[in-house]
């Protein structure tokens, strides 16, 4: 790279780089670390090959670089993984919101002419679930599908599903939390109302999953939803407000995770601002750890595949295993465990993931939205110090007062009033992008989950105790 420093100033401009003086705006020519301050610090993002950028200002360095530039919004590139650009590139071909099954173990071909030319760029194993595109190809006959890990035959292809459509609800600020959904116990069937609280009662009427009801007083194990109306409560997922944890500003941005009644809450301070029901892990293998946590690093979307060293079962069966790409959505708040979208079922409402905490796409944006740090778009991950991300507080019957602890699960301590780790390091140089404790496992319908109970070494990974590392990136 050809480059002219000023003799007297700091600053320099695109001319400088030996780029065009009209140049406003640059390419990724790989994919690249962004961090927090020029030639070292820690690592705020990383960002894909060929994303396009834009700077507040460029500075002359005496390192390897011999530049680096302040991205939109924040953070530091070396000017030697950047290349000008001119207009915003077109927008890929959208996704459709649909997913699909790799049948067998099948090619990926970077785009039509490498298909015509028989030159894969990737093998796909059988198994792995991938999205696809708004854009298909006939090449010598066969059918071709373009999905998020590049073009596949279509006869490759199985089992299409289609995201849940499961959205939650935007509560007013004066809001009253005396509702809730209706779950059965049995996936699929639907929720008796009987004429008095007991199952000997009367049925009035059933209710369709997740159909809204009004909650009124609770007794002998069923719930008033009306006038001469009785449900069974453990067949309804009541939202249950809770005082937000010592240590969450006033006015701060928090989340509340319920794993007895499988719901969040999002809160601005004291006030819910927004509710749905989620997928923790499964209670008996792959619980979720309690905790109060911030979230540190955020992905737009991340390829989630198991790791291949997993201990068997306690029984000595094997585990089960997957391979996920494009996860939307993903918030990290733990090793190996993040809140993320979920297209490959509707069960929420029910404990069914390996761990991490499972929303349906439009909810996983909405609580990507609304959550810390800011993620630009087109940036590959975002990540932030251990104090300045969204709150997360997972707690359960077994423990409704967890405590602070860190991206390891380490408790914090109190320090001038905050929760702070005792000695912060990034989680990671490089981005985290397989992350071993989830995506739930399949579309097809779960056993109703049993009665949450308190966790032990043998059903909560509270350390990830199944596997010994993240699997090796996709």
């Amino acid at each position: 790279m050809a480059m002219t420093a000023p003799a007297a100033a700091q600053d320099l401009t695109a001319s400088d780089l030996g780029w065009p003086s009209s140049t406003t705006a640059a390419t990724t020519k790989r994919r690249i670390e962004v961090l927090e301050q020029p030639r070292g610090g820690d690592q705020v993002a990383s960002i894909a090959a060929g994303t396009y950028v834009t700077w507040k200002k460029i500075v002359a360095t005496a390192d390897a670089c011999r530049a680096w530039l302040l991205l939109e919004p924040r953070g530091w590139a070396c000017a030697k993984d950047l290349a000008p650009a001119g207009a915003p590139p077109s927008p890929a071909a959208p996704s459709t919101g649909k997913a699909a099954e790799v049948r067998a173990a099948a090619s990926a071909y970077a785009d039509v002419s490498a298909i015509r030319t028989a030159k894969p760029n990737k093998r796909i194993d059988a198994g792995t679930r991938v999205t696809l595109r708004a854009a298909t190809a006939g090449v010598d006959g066969a059918n071709y599908v373009l999905t998020d890990v590049g073009w596949i035959a279509a006869d490759q292809l199985s089992s299409k599903f289609e995201p849940a459509a499961w959205r939650g609800i935007e509560l007013a600020s004066a809001a009253a939390l005396d509702f809730g959904w209706a779950v059965s116990r049995i996936p699929g069937q639907k929720v008796a109302v009987r004429d008095a609280p007991s199952a000997k009662g009367r049925l009035v009427r059933q209710l369709s999953p997740r159909d809204l009801v009004t909650l009124r007083a609770a007794t002998a194990g069923f719930t008033q939803i009306g006038d001469g109306e009785w449900v069974d409560t453990a067949e309804v997922r009541q939202i249950v407000q809770r005082p937000r944890p010592d240590g969450v500003g006033a006015s701060e941005r928090w989340i509340d995770v319920d794993i007895q009644h499988q719901t969040l809450i999002a809160y601005e301070g004291d006030a819910p601002r927004f509710v749905t029901l989620i997928s923790t892990g499964k209670f008996e293998v792959w619980g979720t750890p309690t905790g109060i946590h911030r979230i540190v690093t955020k992905e737009p979307s991340a390829h989630m595949a198991s790791p291949r060293d997993m201990p068997p079962m306690p029984d000595g069966t094997p585990r089960e295993t997957w391979d996920v790409s494009n996860v939307p959505h993903v918030m990290f708040y733990r090793r190996n465990f993040a809140l993320h979208g979920a297209y490959w079922h509707d069960g929420f409402g029910r404990a069914r993931s390996h761990g991490c905490i499972n929303l349906s796409p439009p909810d996983a944006q909405r609580v990507y939205e609304f959550a810390s740090p800011t993620a630009p778009k087109g940036w590959s991950s975002v990540r932030t110090s251990a104090n300045d991300g969204t709150p997360v507080r997972i707690r359960a019957s077994w423990d409704p007062n967890p405590k602070w602890l860190d991206y390891n699960g380490t408790p914090l301590e109190k320090r001038d009033g905050a929760w702070v780790a005792r000695t912060w390091r990034s989680p990671s140089r490089s981005p985290s992008r397989t992350p071993a404790v989830t995506p739930a496992p399949a579309p097809a319908p779960v056993a109703p989950a049993p009665t949450p109970r308190s966790p032990t070494a043998a059903n909560v990974p509270a350390k990830s105790l199944y596997m010994s590392g993240p699997p090796s990136p996709e």
